[in-house]
């Protein structure tokens, strides 16, 4: 997988709610989001399910990365215990953060999202995928209209 993001990837990955922002290399999530990664590891959940459900599956932004920000919250969430009256560092998978810039509403429930791709791991794929859904949907609507415009024009 490459290692930078394009501006399409980019764009994608900003329009989900758990991501608070996106650069050409690291993905910033929300508290909330970290939050409910935690709750929900505890839980006995993989972080892999966890991240699926935010629309951020291995598909999108790869099995390592998931592994890797879970683990880091986990240990930083028991550092936290341990170490009573401690601050939150402000690293999201990604450089530290000011403290205005750490707030983030409540998550919001995310929808079900599996794209259908071939290629693990790929955000393009994920693209190609819904670019395909979107030409099949077209031709549809376009079907659908003729078919209205015979009717129309029948009566």
């Amino acid at each position: 997988m490459n290692t930078e993001f394009d501006d399409e990837q980019m764009a994608l990955l900003n329009r989900i709610p758990a991501v608070r922002m996106v650069s050409r290399r690291r993905i910033y999530y929300t508290d909330a989001f970290r939050e409910e990664i935690r709750r929900r590891s505890k839980a006995g959940e993989s972080a892999k399910a966890i991240f699926e459900s935010a629309g951020l599956g291995p598909r999108v932004i790869g099995l390592k990365r998931i592994e890797r920000c879970a683990a880091r919250w986990l240990q930083e969430d028991d550092e936290d215990e341990s170490e009573p009256g401690a601050e939150d560092s402000g690293i999201a998978c990604g450089h530290g953060l000011g403290a205005d810039e750490r707030q983030s509403p409540p998550m919001p429930p995310y929808p079900p999202y599996r794209p259908r791709v071939t290629s693990k791991y790929s955000v393009e794929a994920v693209l190609l995928a819904y670019r395909e859904r979107i030409d099949r949907l077209e031709k549809r609507v376009e079907e659908l209209e003729r078919v209205a415009l015979a009717r129309t024009a029948a009566r």
